[in-house]
């Protein structure tokens, strides 16, 4: 018999037996266009059904868990739900695919945004990895540095990564403002995080010297700023100008965690 006629006599036995340790299975779907193939078990219980199993990693010595629930749905096709945790870093993500019990192939997506063809007995070779959801994390950069400011917009500071998943992201900015010219002008440094090359004004980090003619007179400066984000490439930056005189940041830091939604 084939897989897929085993497949959908398995199905059509869970639809009209509803008797709790039916167990069948297990089914092997490779998650094309990637190389992954999950197996899954699928057991009957008093409230429904239970999925079980690994993803393969692609092949890799240590295989992900796969758990998560099969509902039937009345066009009569089947939704399978489950969380798979990597092995060995313990990220986790979620995905969903919608079966067809004639086939045993059908589509499937995750909460990174990934989608494509849920592959019944699927074994394509030579296939990427699936991306997996990014969890919480912090990415920046910084360093003991003395940069000279100048009336037009610089770039200090660019911290960049894709973003796998719709979330949000924290960035936060610190350093210190010197003010070294010795004529009697008042000088500004002004610095915003932002995702452009100019700084935003709505956004400013400003540091003064109060009208003072001291040379190394400084100004800490520390910021924060969200943001809302969705997948695709993000960057923020530390852009900062000065008004007049000599400005100059020191020790400038970027620091972004991003939280997925």
């Amino acid at each position: 018999m084939s897989p897929r006629i085993l497949f959908a006599l398995a199905i059509l036995h869970l639809t009209v037996v509803s008797v709790s340790a039916q167990v069948l299975g297990p089914f092997p779907w490779q998650m094309q266009p990637f190389c992954n193939v999950v197996t899954l078990t699928l057991t009957g219980t008093a409230t429904g059904f239970t999925l079980d199993g690994v993803d393969d990693q692609c092949g890799a010595t240590s295989k992900a868990s796969a758990t998560g629930t099969a509902s039937f749905n009345a066009s009569g096709n089947v939704t399978l739900s489950f969380t798979v945790v990597a092995a060995p870093d313990g990220r986790a993500s979620h995905v969903s695919a919608v079966v067809s019990p004639a086939t045993g192939s059908g589509t499937w997506t995750d909460g990174a945004g990934n989608a494509g063809t849920f592959a019944f007995f699927g074994a394509t070779p030579n296939l990427p990895t699936r991306e997996r959801v990014e969890g919480p994390f912090l990415t920046g950069n910084g360093i003991d540095d003395d940069i000279s400011l100048s009336a037009t917009d610089t770039t200090l500071r660019s911290v960049g990564f894709t973003v796998l998943t719709p979330g949000r992201i924290m960035a936060q900015a610190s350093g210190y403002f010197s003010f070294n010219s010795t004529a009697a002008v008042h000088e500004t440094g002004r610095c915003s995080i932002t995702t452009g090359t100019a700084v935003d004004f709505s956004a400013a980090i400003l540091g003064s010297d109060g009208g003072t003619t001291l040379t190394g007179a400084t100004d800490a400066f520390s910021a924060v700023r969200l943001f809302t984000v969705n997948p695709g490439p993000f960057t923020a930056r530390l852009v900062c100008n000065q008004t007049a005189g000599s400005v100059r940041v020191h020790d400038a830091n970027l620091v972004l965690l991003f939280i997925p939604r």
